[in-house]
């Protein structure tokens, strides 16, 4: 690049004025760059040819006109209208001029409007993303222990009895001189009454 080609060194044609609600220029950026005024004050200035085919350098030294341009940054190559839309009288004698600029990227896509960053705040003045919620702490605890099976009843033993045996029927006694009798006699004749044991001779 050439020292002429230096943004500084650029000529531009006629300074705008803008002295009337509704005064407005648009046309193609060809160089932006710092103004400094006499008294060490410093704005940007744009050098550009209008839609008509003139050279024309708009100094944006009034307030709204530079942060309006600080907002949307244009740049070289880019299209850019401006129009002031109202004059407000303030105390003192002393007057606000209020602009609308509107810039067209020389890709043909409108310029993003850019934010004053703050502290506190993210990138273009968009606050910052708030944390994503953190879940409560998982509760850590056994679970609640079986109850205990209750003790199982000893086994109740098998009463372990015989049935009373019946009273042994007493052997009778033979006669003298009677010959022995065997079990099976002697158990039908302790089975008949006292009297018939008797008859026969048979005490008890």
């Amino acid at each position: 690049m050439s020292i002429w080609d230096t943004p500084e060194l650029k000529v531009g044609g006629d300074f705008v004025k803008f002295d009337k609600p509704g005064d407005a220029i648009s046309g193609t950026i060809q160089v932006v760059r710092a103004h400094r005024f006499d008294d060490g004050g410093v704005a940007p200035q744009i050098l550009m040819v209008t839609d008509q085919g003139e050279e024309k350098t708009v100094t944006a030294g009034q307030v709204r006109l530079k942060v309006a341009l600080a907002e949307q940054r244009p740049e070289a190559g880019d299209h850019i209208q401006i129009t002031l839309t109202q004059i407000e009288q303030r105390a003192g004698g002393k007057s606000l001029k209020h602009f609308h600029v509107v810039v067209i990227r020389g890709n043909g896509a409108p310029a993003a409007s850019v934010q004053p960053q703050t502290i506190g705040q993210g990138f273009a003045g968009q606050p910052p993303a708030a944390p994503a919620p953190v879940a409560p702490p998982v509760q850590q605890y056994a679970p609640p222990a079986a109850p205990a099976p209750a003790p199982a009843a000893p086994p109740v033993p098998a009463q372990q009895y015989a049935p009373p045996a019946p009273p042994a029927a007493p052997v009778p006694q033979a006669p003298p001189g009677a010959p022995q009798l065997t079990p099976e006699q002697q158990a039908a004749i302790a089975a008949l009454p006292a009297e018939a044991r008797a008859a026969m001779g048979f005490g008890q």
